[in-house]
């Protein structure tokens, strides 16, 4: 009797040794992923929970047929109910769904990394536009300024503002091709621009 329960006890670690070699052999890196579900330090918020769930999913779809099922009753299904060439095929279409789905997932992330890059990137086009034209206008009202002082002031005095104005001048023109400049990157870098061009 006591015989008999040591090689069923064997049989089922066998079983379970059984498992675990299908799993790190045929779905290396869904089942890995799907037990980071289960790391005591993992958030159930984070991305590394999300993406174990995606592969618990995967695994849970492809061995049981539908998904949402624990990783232990797929384990369960596996050592006590499948053949195990079954297994194999079921386990790399895992693997392959979620490979498939990760690499669409990190695609999208790219994206949306991108895409905040560029929003970025417009609010600091938009603020140094604003500085640029806040300096237009402050110039404009210094050469008018200095236009005054020069009909006002003595002709001792002409000399030093005509020089003044023709800084302001020469301030006012490279402030005005830096707003240009930031206007034609902005027209190129929007998409929404660039369709209607095309259009």
């Amino acid at each position: 009797m006591e015989r008999e329960l040591i090689e069923k006890a064997e049989d089922l670690i066998k079983k379970t040794n059984d498992a675990e070699r299908l799993f790190t052999r045929y779905a290396t890196k869904c089942y890995t992923s799907a037990l980071q579900k289960y790391a005591k330090e993992i958030s159930e918020t984070s991305y590394t929970y999300l993406l174990a769930e995606l592969a618990e999913s995967s695994l849970s779809s492809e061995i049981l047929g539908r998904p949402g099922a624990n990783i232990s009753l797929v384990r369960i299904e596996i050592e006590e109910v499948m053949l195990e060439a079954d297994v194999i095929k079921k386990l790399k279409r895992a693997e392959t769904h979620y490979l498939e789905t990760l690499e669409s997932v990190r695609k999208f992330e790219d994206l949306k990394r991108f895409e905040k890059m560029q929003d970025t990137s417009d609010i600091v086009r938009s603020i140094k536009l604003g500085v640029s034209r806040f300096n237009i206008l402050f110039v404009i009202l210094l050469i008018g300024g200095l236009t005054w002082a020069a009909i006002n002031l003595p002709k001792e005095a002409l000399a030093l503002i005509s020089a003044a104005i023709g800084g302001a001048i020469t301030h006012l023109l490279s402030e005005r091709q830096a707003v240009l400049a930031l206007k034609k990157e902005g027209d190129n870098t929007c998409p929404r621009a660039n369709n209607n061009s095309q259009e």
